[in-house]
């Protein structure tokens, strides 16, 4: 104890105290206070002046009197003769208004060694340590900061919470003290030690009972993050809230937080549509995706483009938690969609402060649904264009809603859409198709993939697959339309029947297959040529047992300066995939179709110009010569046919002979006119031909007339002289004048033989019916002159009436004499 309780003057005092720093402090106390003066070495009874080092701390004391009454006492550290160390002890006086200029203001006296009490020249002063709260704005642009040009407005109160508002008396007192001190604030960020220290500003009180008004000019070297600001009167004591410690919004620590960020720029979100109900999967990508929070998470809004008035059907809002070690992408579980349509995301990566736009919008669908495809059976190799008639189902489909058509729902084609094909039994997926919205928007088209395992089949046999479709490429939902899609093997071709006709068409064309087609296949015929490139398709009749399908032949075109052209036959069992098996296919073997085995020969019909001869036997022994335009052997069967135009027609086999014509024998035959017309693939004829099957005209000299062979009966002279000359006149029936008619003079043993023309005299007419029928109804005197002999000898005499000679049809050997 000090032997005095008194405090002595200043100017009689052993050392003198003069001023303090902090002049200031809070009302809790703590606040280290250093004591600027002089002779602080005093070391009591003696008179030598030394230094009192810190063992000696206890005999330096000072005593916080306000008034003349002690608060406290409280023990110093003499750091030198100049600088006394100490704390402030709590204030526990009531709070008082302003009005009450002695609340808070202390004396210091300091006793050193026993001396007595001497008082500090300056007072210290205590202050309620105020809070920061209402900071507006709470997010800031790190490109603003930059600028230099953000001032933040808070407010201040010494409440005991954030809730809670000011006493007349606390408003006053803390208005008092920021007049009367100076406002010194920091700035400090909560992921480092980095602070900033700045002076406040203050603003025109507003007179509101929730705090006093404040400002404060943020620096530009503020970093990007979440920072926090600390208020001191006497820039010493700050009250920090470090960055582990819970913060609650009812604590003032939370209130004094502001962010400065780097505002996320969106590119994409992934996938761009999703299904509306919740929790699906979407991921954003972006640069600065970085929490300003302090719960590291993201707000994410969905607002739908056509409503503008933002109701609570189209704002949803969910949050997402952001990883500090990746900020290039935000993972989102979206909410439940009450209904589909286009909404834009907007993100918040400091509470809601601040929101970054997405610009392409979000699609939200609702659950897809298959009413039937088309084509309903795929060949084994893939490549079938598959067409899903897609509709959408209503989520009020319990109230009778109709589904929601393709066409009429407001969805596009974001690049996500695929086809799953899975097998039936056992759910093992077979290949996943990319597919896109058919142009008429009705459809999901897709091309399908490969199945080896029906190759491995009978041909035409089937195996049905389940579908399964995906609009985002994330949820695929199984497909169940009216009828499943199915494979099939390729059918396994044979042969032709004719693998030529006419480019006019009109050729009855028959496929032979391997194996029977089942009858739910609608078969169908392809034409397709390459030069010039057509297409036609043509239906088929199946056979009762499958294997032969029959169809007739389209009319097709030329180039011009061609003859004929190959069109390739195709079979498609779907309407859609042109795909066969020809490993065991028989192809023609004429020339004009090497390289093209599998293909339909067309060329341009057949134009006969004349032939010869005109006149033909009844008996059908003649061999006809027919010349003319297109007489080409293409591989079919050659054909001529002869028909009376009205009751009989009959064919006999062709072939090309010297010269590129026609050579046929003429078959039997009823006398009189016949017209005559070719077929280079036994089906389709040249001419005029009536529904009945008669050819009723062609072109013109093209045609014959079939006469009955002459009968001979006598001749006259039967001799003459070897030097020739004898008018000879030969007797019988069925003589007819035809300007063609030999008579030839054969005697094979010396190896005679003479040909002398001859004609038909003195006609013995039986009946005329009509011209045509004239010369085959009439008869006469065969005439000739005998050629000379060189020795008399006998020889048998042949005749002609069309320069073929004809055989005889008697015993009777007609024989002339030389003599």
């Amino acid at each position: 104890m000090p032997h005095e309780e008194t405090h002595v003057p200043t100017d009689d005092a052993p050392f003198h105290p003069e001023c303090l720093k902090p002049p200031c402090g809070p009302s809790t106390g703590g606040t280290k206070i250093i004591i600027h003066g002089s002779g602080f070495s005093y070391s009591g009874r003696t008179s030598t002046k030394c230094l009192i080092f810190g063992d000696e701390a206890g005999a330096a004391i000072v005593r916080f009197m306000h008034g003349e009454k002690i608060l406290a006492t409280a023990p110093v550290n003499v750091l030198n003769s100049s600088k006394i160390e100490m704390r402030s002890v709590p204030y526990t006086r009531a709070l008082l208004s302003a009005t009450c200029e002695t609340w808070g203001v202390v004396t210091l006296c300091v006793s050193i060694n026993g001396s007595p009490y001497v008082p500090c020249k300056q007072p210290f002063r205590y202050y309620e340590q105020p809070s920061i709260f209402a900071i507006e704005p709470r997010a800031l642009s790190h490109a603003a900061v930059l600028a230099d040009s953000v001032v933040l407005a808070m407010r201040l109160s010494i409440a005991p919470t954030p809730q809670t508002p000011l006493s007349p008396a606390q408003r006053h007192r803390l208005a008092h003290d920021m007049r009367l001190h100076p406002l010194c604030m920091r700035i400090r960020t909560l992921s480092s030690s980095s602070m900033w220290s700045i002076a406040g500003q203050l603003v025109p009180d507003d007179d509101a009972g929730d705090g006093i008004p404040f400002s404060l000019a943020l620096p530009s070297n503020l970093p990007v993050g979440v920072l926090a600001l600390e208020i001191a009167f006497n820039g010493v004591d700050f009250v920090a809230l470090t960055a582990q410690e819970k913060v609650l919004w009812t604590d003032w620590g939370a209130h004094a937080h502001f962010s400065i960020f780097a505002p996320p720029q969106l590119r994409a979100v992934a996938p761009s549509c999703c299904y509306y109900m919740p929790n699906q999967k979407l991921t954003l990508d972006g640069t600065d995706l970085i929490s300003y929070s302090q719960h590291d998470t993201a707000i994410v809004r969905f607002h739908r483009l056509d409503d503008d008035n933002l109701t609570a059907q189209a704002l949803y809002s969910v949050t997402a938690s952001m990883d500090r070690a990746d900020s290039t992408t935000l993972c989102i579980a979206t909410p439940r969609f009450n209904d589909p349509g286009y909404f834009i995301l907007h993100v918040s990566v400091n509470d809601g402060v601040h929101f970054t736009t997405l610009a392409t919008p979000l699609l939200v669908y609702l659950k897809p649904c298959c009413e039937y495809l088309t084509p309903e059976y795929g060949v084994s190799m893939g490549a079938t264009d598959l067409h899903l008639r897609l509709s959408f189902l209503n989520p009020r489909a319990h109230d009778d809603h109709p589904n929601i058509a393709l066409e009429e729902a407001d969805f596009a084609d974001r690049g996500h859409i695929a086809v799953r094909f899975l097998a039936v039994n056992s759910s093992t997926v077979l290949h996943t198709v990319r597919a896109a919205i058919s142009s008429c928007r009705k459809f999901i088209h897709c091309s399908t993939p490969r199945n080896n395992t029906v190759e491995s089949f009978r041909y035409s046999q089937t195996e049905a697959m389940a579908l399964q479709l995906t609009l985002d490429g994330v949820v695929y939902f199984p497909l169940m339309p009216k009828k499943p899609f199915s494979y099939y093997a390729p059918p396994k071709l044979l042969s032709y029947s004719t693998s030529q006709g006419p480019i006019g068409g009109g050729t009855t064309f028959h496929l032979h297959v391997a194996v029977s087609i089942p009858d739910t296949f609608a078969c169908q015929l392809r034409f397709r040529g390459m030069r010039p490139y057509i297409l036609h398709d043509v239906p088929v009749t199946k056979s009762a047992d499958g294997r032969h399908l029959t169809c007739v032949t389209p009319p097709w075109q030329l180039e011009a300066g061609d003859h004929y052209t190959m069109a390739l036959v195709e079979l498609t069992l779907n309407g859609v995939d042109y795909s066969s098996d020809r490993s065991d296919f028989t192809p023609c073997t004429n020339p004009h179709f090497q390289g093209h085995e599998h293909h339909f020969l067309y060329y341009d019909p057949p134009l006969p110009l004349g032939l010869s001869p005109r006149f033909l036997s009844t008996q059908g022994h003649s061999t006809l010569s027919i010349h003319g335009v297109g007489l080409v052997d293409y591989g079919g069967p050659i054909q001529v046919a002869f028909s009376d135009g009205h009751t009989t027609t009959k064919y006999v086999d062709g072939r090309l002979g010297k010269h590129g014509h026609l050579e046929c024998h003429a078959p039997p035959f009823a006398p009189g006119r016949c017209n005559v017309a070719v077929s280079l693939n036994g089906q389709q004829f040249s001419g005029q031909w009536t529904a009945s099957g008669h050819c009723i005209g062609g072109p013109p000299d093209i045609d014959v007339v079939f006469l009955h062979e002459p009968i001979f009966t006598a001749l006259a002279p039967a001799r003459g002289p070897v030097g020739g000359g004898t008018d000879l006149r030969i007797f019988g029936e069925n003589f007819v004048e035809t300007g063609q008619i030999l008579v030839r003079f054969v005697a094979d043993e010396i190896g005679y033989e003479e040909i002398v023309p001859g004609t038909v005299a003195e006609y013995v007419v039986s009946v005329v019916a009509c011209f045509d029928y004239y010369l085959c109804c009439c008869s006469g005197v065969l005439e000739c002159i005998t050629p000379a002999s060189p020795i008399p000898q006998r020889v048998v005499i042949h005749w002609s009436i069309s320069g073929e000679f004809l055989k005889h049809t008697t015993t009777i050997k007609p024989a002339f004499v030389f003599e």
